[in-house]
């Protein structure tokens, strides 16, 4: 219908699934946003990423947000997004636990209580530190949700929050995965490694989180 086509088009799609599904870190919407990127391209017609953005909102509040791909600032269900800057690059771990979580069961457990609203936003964050100093003020509205609907939402924040050598953790939207930032690429290495052979049953990576 977007692309004003008299008749279907049929394109096949091989997709190569990496991330664990309904851990909270975003995955079918990504994915969403891989399969408009893709059909734009291949059927050449020109959207970009504006255009995709306008059709990805229809598709889910997190696709718009996959669809830019930069370090975001996100109102109302995340459909209001705008750029922000001065983000560093992050050493990060994520980790999560053979759970699934619906995100709808999630949301249908917040408690619909009056929240305060973030603290400002700084222009940049100079150093990791000053950033994970600022989320350290922050806090995920959904993990009390997330483990009302099950007692293990908070296992992969708890173990990476003990590890010695991070930063800071914390669950990643509605769980159960949870990211932990490290001083550097070696630290996330080894804490990803201590977590794999103490959890052998979860999905853990390293990886380094883009800056703006």
């Amino acid at each position: 219908m977007e692309a004003g086509f008299s008749s279907a088009r049929q394109t096949r799609l091989v997709l190569n699934k990496r991330l664990p599904v309904a851990a909270g870190l975003g995955g079918g919407s990504a994915d969403a946003a891989a399969t408009l990127r893709l059909l734009d391209r291949q059927w050449g017609l020109g959207f970009g990423t504006p255009g995709l953005v306008r059709i990805g909102q229809r598709l889910g509040a997190d696709v718009p947000m996959c669809l830019t791909s930069q370090p975001l600032f996100a109102e109302g269900i995340g459909e209001r997004i705008r750029p922000i800057f001065g983000i560093p690059r992050l050493p990060i771990v994520l980790a999560s636990p053979p759970v699934q979580l619906s995100t709808s069961d999630v949301f249908a457990a917040l408690d619909e209580e009056t929240r305060s609203p973030l603290p400002p936003l700084p222009g940049k964050f100079s150093y990791p530190l000053d950033l994970v100093f600022w989320l350290r003020q922050t806090r995920n509205d959904l993990s009390d949700a997330a483990s009302r609907v099950s007692k293990r939402a908070r296992a992969a924040a708890k173990v990476l929050a003990r590890d010695r050598d991070c930063l800071f953790a914390r669950m990643s939207g509605s769980g159960p995965a949870a990211f932990g930032i490290f001083a550097s690429n070696a630290a996330s290495e080894r804490a990803a490694a201590r977590i794999r052979d103490a959890k052998p049953s979860w999905w853990v990576v390293s990886a380094v989180a883009g800056g703006s």
